[in-house]
């Protein structure tokens, strides 16, 4: 599994998500509130906006990778990497070599915007499967911090509460608090629904084991039932 890069330059803050005000929260009441009340500026971090000829939308960084001649090696650290990679939907960033430039933020400032292209995408109808990859150059970044959110098993219930952190709308990255309808045939369904320029953002989740935010699916589409739209997202599985 992925993990965050934190340094010492890198604090960990919260984002106000669906609680209220804190201090007028009992300890009692503390007990019983689900596991988080925000979101880690991790999140926010790891999540850019992917500008293309003809569309806008989401992607989050997955890896660090270590590139040479002969291969590539995903590796634990920043430190240790040549580049970093984005994932995406397929319709975002279309097929390989489709060219793009990438927005990135930290701690809500824009730090970088760089040319690129997609490296790998795959589709396929019916298993819904909807991704790409964009790989960039840690060196064409200018020293920009890019942040690696880590992938969890989505192992979702309904009614269980998820972030969804994307470019909605085409505007810096955002977090909508929503909570899932169901999980079936590999696909999230959720509200609030998806809309422009949320496609391959990511659906965080957090894991009590480990004591993280994690990526438990990938926005791709919206939906109607019943009349009602709802978002759906790829499981991370």
């Amino acid at each position: 599994m992925n993990r965050f890069f934190v340094t010492t330059l890198l604090a960990i803050g919260l984002i106000a998500g669906c609680s209220g005000d804190d201090s007028k929260t009992s300890e009692s009441t503390q007990a019983a509130l689900p596991d988080f009340d925000g979101l880690s500026q991790d999140c926010f971090d790891s999540t850019v906006r992917v500008r293309s000829r003809n569309s806008i939308g989401s992607a989050s960084a997955i890896k660090y990778i270590n590139e040479t001649a002969d291969a590539r090696t995903v590796v634990d650290s920043v430190l240790q990497a040549t580049h970093v990679e984005f994932e995406t939907n397929k319709h975002v960033a279309g097929t390989r070599g489709t060219k793009h430039v990438l927005d990135i933020w930290y701690e809500g400032k824009l730090v970088s915007s760089v040319n690129c292209e997609t490296d790998d995408s795959w589709f396929e109808s019916g298993v819904s499967k909807d991704i790409a990859t964009i790989v960039v150059p840690l060196e064409t970044l200018g020293g920009a911090i890019v942040v690696v959110a880590p992938y969890g098993e989505s192992q979702l219930e309904e009614g269980d509460k998820i972030f969804t952190v994307g470019c909605s709308s085409g505007r810096v990255p955002r977090a909508r608090c929503g909570s899932v309808l169901k999980v079936k045939d590999g696909l999230i369904y959720y509200l609030p629904q998806s809309i422009a320029g949320d496609s391959g953002s990511s659906v965080f989740k957090y894991s009590r084991e480990r004591e993280q935010f994690e990526v438990v699916g990938r926005t791709a589409w919206a939906i109607q039932i019943d009349n009602k739209w709802v978002g759906l997202a790829m499981t991370s599985d």
